[in-house]
């Protein structure tokens, strides 16, 4: 399900009826639309030209179509199942960046592919490794957020975590979860979905726990343990200044190679490095910050 701010409506993938509907929510009647039938869809998108993209995971395929229009194109797959670089198999979540690149959570491969835009061939962007729990591989991915820097962030359902891969990496690192099938407070059993807040919060769907999680990714409650991997997940989700400062101070971080640790304070207009982890504390609205651990590249 997604949010069409501009209609006022929500997106559902209906798949239990194989069909896409927009509710809208305007004014004080609600009215249901069909947008697609005969599609088993777990994945939607939208893109800022009012694209709209849908995994089709029976048929192997993710689609792309124009609200309002009648053409339906296949932009990822369509070339039946399989595991080749233009196959898919049961792709199931979806994310679409700037450039209309279409990362596809590619379930039974273990695999997060990147499809640009007019591709005919997709690349593994994640995992492809085989299913596993070591760090560079992939258990029936789901979920998945791509911020500015290219940075994938998915949900294992098979691994039982919620993993970060830095653009062109070629393994992950845990960021929540335990890799093993829990319920324990550390713990998650099968997470299908997750998002981010502004104050350095991940909130994880649990799916076989019912429950919905939430972990501090600002207070050291989860961190990162491989060089090079930053706490934030690119701020997509606050203001274009604070992507920029972000950017900012995790560049000079990155020069220093005594630097752990930055942040961006919005009200001085400063950005500090330190070469020290904190063990925590109050959180800092106004400072934009994240860290680094030593490791073997």
């Amino acid at each position: 399900m997604l949010i069409d701010k501009e209609t006022d409506s929500l997106i559902i993938c209906d798949r239990g009826n194989r069909r896409v509907l927009r509710w809208s929510l305007s004014g004080n009647a609600t009215t249901v639309k069909i947008l697609l039938r005969k599609i088993f869809s777990f994945g939607i998108a939208l893109d800022d030209q009012r694209y709209l993209y849908i995994s089709d995971s029976a048929k192997h395929e993710v689609l792309r179509y124009k609200i309002g229009k009648l053409k339906v194109n296949v932009v990822a797959g369509g070339n039946g199942e399989g595991s080749a670089p233009n196959q898919l198999n049961w792709p199931t979540y979806l994310f679409v960046d700037r450039e209309q690149s279409v990362y596809v959570s590619d379930f039974r491969n273990h695999r997060v592919m990147k499809w640009k835009k007019d591709a005919k061939e997709g690349i593994v962007a994640a995992g492809g490794q085989g299913k596993g729990i070591a760090m560079r591989q992939l258990s029936n991915p789901r979920e998945l957020f791509v911020d500015r820097l290219g940075t994938i962030f998915v949900a294992v359902d098979g691994s039982h975590r919620v993993m970060h891969w830095p653009e062109e990496a070629t393994q992950g690192t845990v960021i929540v979860g335990t890799s093993r099938r829990g319920r324990k407070a550390n713990q998650l059993a099968c997470p299908w979905a997750f998002s981010f807040d502004q104050h350095g919060n991940i909130y994880v769907l649990d799916h076989n726990n019912y429950r919905v999680q939430r972990f501090s990714l600002s207070d050291g409650s989860s961190s990162f343990s491989t060089k090079e991997n930053w706490i934030y997940p690119g701020n997509d989700m606050g203001k274009a200044t604070i992507q920029t400062t972000y950017a900012k101070c995790r560049a000079e971080c990155f020069k220093d190679e005594r630097c752990k640790t930055f942040s961006w304070n919005q009200e001085t207009r400063s950005c500090s490095l330190k070469s020290t982890i904190g063990s925590g504390g109050e959180y800092d609205p106004n400072a934009q910050s994240g860290y680094r651990e030593e490791g073997d590249d």
